[in-house]
């Protein structure tokens, strides 16, 4: 099955397509990715980490992301600022996301329901380790409801918070969208 791992943005403008995972444990966690379709394409020791724990590499399809790396670790991890909320994994349709669903039920694994989040369905489950995946649907997709052309120009809430408009643009802070005619930051 096609699955594809999402890399924020930053880090695939700097040329990066991984996800980097750090687990005491992390052979329960390299079987599921394996259960969920990903290669296990090799391992290596890098500057970063420790001395004599590999990293293991393990290869997604997909545009969007490239890798997830499993590195053992003797810390645990925690939560707070500088760190990633979940891993998503997107699902080409939704008979895909639910043959995903059952793989890793039959891990035991708990993933929930599908979960409606309006430019795509999403199932949620913490792996072995308590990492939360995702497995998200391609569609409909962020242009559903606007043209792909103005796409960020200004905010697009779903249906149910619509009604909420008033109340959550209060809260946001201002941010300046760059014109067409500024320089890109690395110039």
């Amino acid at each position: 099955m096609p699955w594809t791992a999402f890399v924020p943005e930053s880090a695939a403008i700097r040329g990066f397509h991984s996800v980097t995972l750090w687990l005491a444990d992390p052979d329960p966690t390299q079987e599921l990715l394996e259960t969920m379709g990903l290669d296990r394409v090799g391992t290596e020791q890098t500057e970063d980490d420790t001395p004599g724990d590999e990293r293991t590499r393990f290869a997604a399809d997909g545009p969007v992301g490239a890798y997830v790396d499993v590195v053992p670790t003797v810390q645990g991890g925690r939560n707070g600022h500088g760190t990633v909320h979940h891993v998503a994994f997107q699902t080409p349709t939704d008979a895909d996301q639910d043959a995903m669903r059952k793989a890793v039920r039959s891990r035991g694994l708990n993933p929930t329901s599908q979960v409606d989040r309006h430019w795509f369905r999403s199932v949620y489950f913490r792996e072995h380790a308590g990492v939360l995946f995702e497995l998200a649907t391609n569609g409909p997709g962020y242009d559903s409801d606007e043209p792909l052309a103005e796409l960020g120009d200004r905010l697009v809430l779903p249906g149910r918070f619509g009604e909420r408009r008033e109340e959550i643009e209060a809260n946001l802070a201002e941010v300046t969208i760059p014109g067409s005619g500024r320089a890109d930051a690395d110039d």
